[in-house]
């Protein structure tokens, strides 16, 4: 059986990130600054310039960083994470993207962990703020969240 817990959605926000914005520093910031314990998004958009990590286990990872060549961007679709505050001061955020790009003559699509991404032309999140999220239970169902 899955560990679970209920959680209560808050209110619900919808943020614009726009040209030379790095996506995870602006989740994060955003969450610190309107005092979010705990939220989850998703969106769509662009990157300039996006850093993939490929897991591999135990917080290692095969890294791959692809560049847009102006004006074609980086398509993002979607993108998905969560942040949690696991610490006075300790936004952990967590974010998976999937991305497709030229390349030569052909499409490349790719899903990963998003390592870093800034943004070309925009980007629209849809963030949901998580009531009721309760640090000790989520710890037990996300140990890897807290190490």
């Amino acid at each position: 059986m899955a560990n679970f817990m209920k959680v209560n959605i808050g209110k619900i926000y919808v943020v614009g990130l726009r040209e030379g914005d790095e996506v995870i520093s602006s989740i994060t910031s955003f969450a610190k600054e309107n005092g979010l314990d705990a939220i989850t998004f998703y969106g769509i958009g662009g990157f300039e310039r996006v850093r993939l990590g490929f897991f591999r286990g135990q917080g290692e990872y095969d890294v791959v960083t692809i560049y847009s060549s102006k004006p074609k961007a980086i398509e993002v679709a979607p993108i998905v994470g969560s942040v949690i505050k696991r610490s006075t001061d300790d936004y952990h955020p967590h974010i998976h993207v999937s991305i497709s790009y030229k390349n030569s003559d052909k499409i490349e699509t790719v899903s990963a962990h998003l390592l870093e991404g800034i943004v070309y032309p925009l980007m629209e999140l849809f963030v949901f703020e998580l009531n009721d999220v309760y640090m000790d239970q989520l710890k037990k169902i996300f140990p890897h969240r807290f190490i």
